[in-house]
């Protein structure tokens, strides 16, 4: 059997597939995967064995006028007959609302056995929609979708190791350290965003409480600024790695920490990937729906111990999830909530070990 997913979305949304895309070849072991991905998360897919193709389409502005958008439809055509990316067994679509480069991709497949969600657009296009469930986290919805149950042990399979990942522990001076993973890179969205001075203050009440802690700043290159700043706030303590490395690079760095604290961003998803427990600050309310894309019950860290600061109630004129393009919601989180989430993480997964 051919399957073909169509998946060019952020590094943080494929990483919830990957577990989906095990469960799927273990109950289909001689099933082919071929992964459509977005050209920065090529190299996480690449990682996991049980996708056979991954190609990269960079999905058209969403801007695009009307003559922008022939000419980009044109452009995909031609880019899946390059790839002979038709007459699959299967197409899945696991994306709400997906793009007019999505679809295109789906339709011109060729395939008759197209599936998506039931809120996708393009009903007609579809042999199979399923329902979106309520409150249920992407993670399962997406198994639903692919008619696959949770496996017993949950697995994201990404393999990091020092051939494809190097030795960035080194480079950081972190060899035999104890380190917190800080994840207060400007999210994308910029309501997601918790204040850099409020991580600087969680930071100074673990390092009191743990003097031999270490902290450690990840991001890409645009979040060096916002890296520099917690630095200024802290001190010598605190590092940064933010714009210094790939992927599976910030991967490896990650997956010796014993925690993460940070925003709902890829990073955090990474941090999960690779078993870190989990302190997320998110800006959604307490009681707002659960199938918003920033609701912790449909995008939350999956798989491992985590916790979920979250303000109780939305600031005005917000009403039951924030609407504001910059930090307004979530600064309802207080440093001393995320402190005492951070603590009794900890000492819940020493207890385990």
């Amino acid at each position: 059997m051919k399957i073909l997913v169509i998946k060019p979305d952020g590094i943080g949304d494929l990483i919830l597939l990957v577990p989906v895309l095990v469960a799927l070849k273990q109950q289909n072991a001689s099933c082919s995967i071929t992964v459509v991905v977005s050209s920065f998360s090529k190299g996480w897919l690449e990682t996991v064995a049980c996708v056979d193709r991954v190609l990269v389409f960079d999905r058209p502005d969403r801007k695009l006028t009307g003559l922008e958008k022939v000419s980009a439809s044109v452009r995909t055509i031609k880019w899946i007959l390059l790839n002979n990316l038709i007459f699959y067994d299967r197409v899945y679509l696991p994306r709400r609302k997906g793009t007019l480069g999505d679809k295109l991709l789906c339709l011109l497949s060729l395939t008759k056995h197209r599936i998506s969600w039931n809120d996708s657009g393009w009903n007609w296009m579809y042999a199979l929609q399923k329902p979106v469930e309520s409150g249920v986290h992407e993670v399962l919805q997406m198994m639903n979708l692919f008619e696959v149950a949770e496996p017993s042990e949950y697995e994201y399979s990404v393999e990091i190791n020092e051939d494809n990942a190097g030795k960035p522990k080194e480079i950081m001076g972190l060899e035999g350290e104890v380190y917190i993973i800080v994840g207060c890179n400007a999210a994308r969205i910029g309501r997601r965003s918790w204040p850099v001075d409020y991580y600087a203050n969680v930071v100074r009440q673990l390092k009191a409480r743990s003097p031999d802690l270490k902290f450690v700043i990840v991001g890409a290159g645009d979040d060096v600024a916002v890296a520099e700043a917690l630095i200024k706030l802290t001190g010598s303590y605190v590092t940064s790695a933010a714009g210094k490395f790939s992927l599976l690079e910030t991967a490896a760095l990650m997956k010796d920490a014993i925690l993460f604290i940070g925003n709902d961003s890829g990073p955090m998803h990474m941090a999960a990937a690779v078993g870190v427990p989990v302190v997320e600050i998110s800006c959604h309310v307490q009681g707002g729906d659960p199938n918003h894309a920033n609701a912790p019950e449909r995008f939350g860290p999956y798989g491992v111990p985590h916790r979920i600061c979250r303000p109780e109630k939305a600031m005005a004129p917000c009403i039951d999830c924030c609407m504001m393009e910059h930090a307004h919601c979530i600064t309802a989180v207080t440093p001393g909530q995320v402190y005492q989430a951070a603590v009794e993480l900890l000492s819940s997964c020493s207890a385990e070990e």
